[in-house]
């Protein structure tokens, strides 16, 4: 986040966010696929893995939340934005959407790491 807009840095290495990226599904049909779980590419699966990489130029007020699917399929960009501009502190903020994510069933494990440059 920056500069109060959420900007993705990745893109989603499964199955259905290819389908998404070439056209064959839309986001609304991809949050409800049975197969949106299913990587095509994960650390481990392979000897090697092909990493994304880029160099962002880093600015005071920056946000990076690095996180699985298991936090980002629970939490909507909408909502992320909404906690992030909440003017309490962080530790708050991230327990709210850990709180979010537990309640919301957590069907599968998550970790979410949030770094703030301030």
């Amino acid at each position: 986040m920056r500069n109060e807009t959420l900007t993705p840095l990745t893109i989603d290495h499964s199955l259905v966010g290819e389908l998404v990226r070439v056209g064959q599904i839309s986001l609304d049909e991809a949050k409800k696929h049975p197969q949106r779980n299913v990587l095509m590419r994960a650390v481990g699966a392979d000897p090697t893995i092909n990493v994304d990489c880029r160099s962002i130029d880093l600015q005071m007020g920056d946000v990076f939340l690095l996180c699985t699917d298991g936090f980002s399929n629970m939490i909507s960009d909408q909502e992320l934005t909404e906690e992030f501009l909440e003017p309490s502190p962080w530790e708050e903020r991230l327990e709210k959407l850990r709180q979010l994510t537990l309640e919301r069933g957590a069907p599968d494990n998550f970790t979410a790491l949030c770094c703030i440059l301030e």
